[in-house]
């Protein structure tokens, strides 16, 4: 991780805290992928793999939809200063801290932009040979900006899970259409 923020949280913490975390992120999302992926390769036994991957994916999204719900209603903050691009960013860093290697690129009120050179879900899926499993967690990368502030766009052109070099994250405030 090269972000200077983000060295600065690891450096308080101390590096034995700081492997430690990132060991046991790194088992969860193992046991999370392997586990995903035989369920999905049960259901498309079952089903036939079209239907038994769209059966998975529709359960995963259900899910991440009630989750969006919570954050929208219960966890997300209350007023629009909460609901800022860097607010957000804010907690993108705390989620990804143990589980990726990123840095911020771009930081303006209005655009934010990320490289993320490690990802543990990219690296699970890949060696499990389905990525296109792990792609349920990358494409709800806008869905998840937009349950933070609906006025938020996400922009991607790379995706670690497809092999690419890095994931580069746009997060941008649209503009509000006038009636």
């Amino acid at each position: 991780m090269h972000d200077p923020l983000m060295t600065r949280v690891w450096e308080t913490v101390g590096e034995p805290a700081r492997r430690l975390t990132v060991e046991r992120a790194d088992i969860v999302a193992e046991l999370c992928a392997r586990t995903m992926v035989a369920l999905t390769e049960a259901l498309e036994r079952e089903l036939g793999k079209a239907r038994g991957f769209a059966a998975a994916r529709k359960a995963f999204e259900r899910r991440f939809e009630r989750r969006e719900g919570e954050a929208v209603t219960e966890d997300a903050p209350a007023t629009p200063q909460d609901r800022s691009l860097q607010a957000f960013a804010a907690v993108l860093d705390e989620v990804c801290l143990a589980t990726q290697d990123f840095r911020r690129v771009e930081d303006r009120p209005d655009r934010v932009a990320y490289c993320f050179t490690r990802c543990v879900w990219a690296t699970h899926f890949r060696r499990l040979g389905r990525p296109d499993i792990g792609h349920w967690f990358c494409d709800g990368d806008d869905r998840w900006a937009r349950s933070f502030n609906p006025q938020f766009g996400f922009q991607r052109t790379q995706v670690l899970m497809d092999g690419d070099a890095c994931c580069d994250h746009v997060f941008v405030v649209e503009e509000v259409e006038s009636e």
